[in-house]
């Protein structure tokens, strides 16, 4: 007990920092935290409004609604909320983790798995920035170990386990898999009635997304994410779909490294190889093979690191496993005499964790804050920078690349005032805009030398 709450603690103070050190949401963020102050100031279907699943933006908004979100201005109170909700969740799941591992591989696993965890860079940078993972690592940790640690004749981990895995596709599409592949794992072996038990609490649970769309009027669909995974990835115009998906493939391992740390998937993969002889049966298959599901499926859209820390998350016990049986044979046995070893085998992450993120966007918040006043009653804001968008109490836009014809096509728009896009990114010509009755606007001194440098252009009419 006293090794998991220091765990706890450990974890707790790194996402603190790195939260501190966040300047602004990531790029999806932006829109997370937009359904959740719409949820906040009731319109609840907000949380249906976009290709996100709900239950984050559910649990920021409600966190925002009830509770102090300590942020130094109004404007900033979301983003606050946000972090404070993915943060709390992205520690906590230190503890499942670590019961996991200490039940199936060992107590000195179990250490190096929750070391890793709490230390490992994207673990802790993803729930800074407000993105869904902080609660998804929860659910992923807990429902892994209680389908882990539920037998035949088991009532309660079956079913918190099928909760948990409800609870994790109301969060992330990705979440179905720990139902999809968890009830089978059961059943194979021996275990059909907890099984049966945990595939109809994660369907009850997951049933509530559907639902709720439907009843805001978005129609019964599944989840959101299919058509836009199909539009954006191996289904875009001109996209051969296999050489789209053998190439992004190849990309996706060599993200893998990075999402769930450059010593965490070497040792992954020893661990797995030291769990000899293998057996489906074996909890190792189940977490290894979770992983293995998402490495294969994120191909249809793009290779992201971010994609695959959720169930990244679960290679570290196989990770602690290779420590406990490899670590005293590459160093001596006492505690002091291996610090020099502990100290390499974190570097990468203990030298990125206390950076500054985000403090190239500063600006894109600082601008919206500026034009939030002016576009009030109804004035709208054309760009392909979400966090512009959000920052200035619009809607973001998509998740995906914004062409320039959709800007374009948007400051055509009558309620639009301002237009602002980065040139190099976004090629739209500044006569268009000119054409259309818009101007250089007119901004303060400092701003206006910050957007500069960002090489951000701003137009008004």
């Amino acid at each position: 007990m006293r090794t998991r709450l220091l765990l706890l603690i450990l974890a707790a103070a790194v996402r603190g920092l790195v939260a501190l050190r966040t300047e602004v949401p990531a790029r999806d963020g932006a829109t997370y935290l937009w359904m959740a102050e719409r949820c906040a100031a009731g319109e609840p279907c907000a949380l249906f409004a976009t290709v996100f699943h709900p239950l984050y933006a559910a649990l920021t908004g409600a966190w925002l609604r009830w509770l102090p979100a300590g942020a130094a201005t109004p404007e900033l109170a979301a983003m606050a909320a946000g972090q404070w909700v993915a943060c709390a969740c992205a520690a906590l799941a230190v503890l499942p983790l670590h019961a996991l591992t200490e039940r199936h591989f060992g107590a000195r696993a179990a250490l190096a798995a929750g070391v890793l965890y709490a230390l490992g860079a994207w673990f802790a940078r993803h729930p800074a920035e407000c993105m869904s993972e902080g609660p998804f690592f929860l659910w992923v940790a807990g429902c892994a170990f209680g389908l882990t640690a539920a037998g035949p004749g088991a009532v309660g981990m079956p079913l918190l386990a099928g909760v948990l895995a409800g609870l994790a596709f109301l969060t992330r599409p990705e979440g179905a898999a720990l139902a999809l592949l968890g009830a089978p794992w059961l059943w194979l072996r021996g275990a059909r009635a907890a099984a049966l038990l945990c595939a109809g609490a994660a369907a009850a649970v997951a049933c509530l997304l559907p639902l709720g769309a439907w009843l805001c009027g978005q129609g019964l669909v599944l989840t959101p994410k299919a058509g836009f995974v199909y539009a954006d990835g191996i289904g875009q115009p001109g996209v051969v779909p296999v050489l789209h998906y053998f190439t992004e493939l190849g990309q996706t391992l060599l993200a893998a490294a990075e999402a769930v740390g450059f010593v965490a998937l070497p040792l992954a993969v020893a661990g797995l190889w030291l769990r000899r002889p293998w057996s489906l049966r074996d909890p190792a298959a189940l977490l290894a093979g979770l992983f293995a599901l998402q490495v294969l499926v994120v191909p249809l859209l793009r290779s992201n690191l971010r994609f695959l820390a959720g169930y990244g998350m679960l290679l570290l016990p196989l990770a602690g496993l290779a420590w406990q049986r490899l670590a005293p044979l590459v160093a001596p046995p006492r505690f002091v005499a291996r610090l020099p070893l502990l100290f390499l085998a974190f570097l990468p992450d203990l030298m990125r964790l206390p950076q500054a993120r985000g403090a190239e966007r500063v600006v894109e918040r600082e601008l919206g804050l500026h034009l939030r006043p002016q576009l009030r009653d109804g004035a709208r804001l054309a760009t392909e920078m979400p966090r512009l968008h959000y920052f200035a109490g619009q809607r973001p836009g998509p998740p995906r690349e914004i062409r320039p014809e959709e800007v374009l096509a948007d400051a055509r728009g009558l309620a639009t005032r301002f237009v602002a896009w980065v040139p190099l990114r976004t090629p739209l010509a500044s006569d268009a805009l000119v054409a259309l009755g818009y101007r250089p606007a007119v901004l303060p001194e400092p701003l206006a030398r910050s957007i500069a440098a960002r090489g951000i252009l701003v137009y008004e009419r």
